[in-house]
């Protein structure tokens, strides 16, 4: 993201909210193998894209929680991240969200 005041379209930050809050059920399948080949291939190219982008810009000890909180719609006040400052946290999620929509192509 290149400045603070650049933002998401609406669409696409419900979008990257959604696949991020759906992560944990798809990869229960994936560690299931209880779908198709051809479904359980997108649900691992989704996982990775969505882990790879996060890992971008974030420290490899936050990114689970980052992945988690911008899924759960969870703030900086309400995220067990509580060692970060709020603008600190703040940079990261939204620099998360737009490598999500990066990576997925939505941007």
């Amino acid at each position: 993201m290149k400045n603070k005041s650049e933002s998401l379209p609406l669409g696409v930050n419900r979008l990257v909210i959604a696949l991020c809050g759906d992560y944990e059920r798809r990869q229960r399948i994936l560690e299931r193998q209880c779908a198709s080949p051809d479904t359980l291939a997108h649900f691992y190219r989704l996982n990775s894209a969505i882990d790879n982008a996060v890992a971008e810009v974030c420290e490899e000890a936050i990114c689970r929680q980052i992945r988690e909180d911008i899924g759960a719609g969870r703030g900086a006040r309400r995220s067990p991240l509580y060692f970060l400052s709020e603008g600190a946290y703040k940079q990261r999620k939204r620099a998360a969200k737009y490598r999500i929509a990066r990576s997925l192509n939505l941007l």
